[in-house]
């Protein structure tokens, strides 16, 4: 599995537990992680706003 994660500058992201599991016609999924070292003024424009990915995409092996 591919995961792609595209963060601002020099952000770090660390991801602890990622789990996909597909039942019939349905993908199940769940990604816990960390996103550190964000510059400063991007915490300022997002701070007090909900954030959600763009982008989730599986790729076959």
């Amino acid at each position: 599995m591919v995961v792609r994660i595209n963060v601002e500058d020099e952000a770090a992201i660390e991801l602890s537990n990622i789990d996909v599991t597909v039942y019939g016609d349905s993908i199940e999924f769940s990604v816990d992680g960390t996103i550190s070292e964000v510059p400063d003024e991007i915490l300022t424009e997002l701070s007090g706003e909900q954030l959600s990915p763009v982008e989730i995409s599986f790729r076959q092996k």
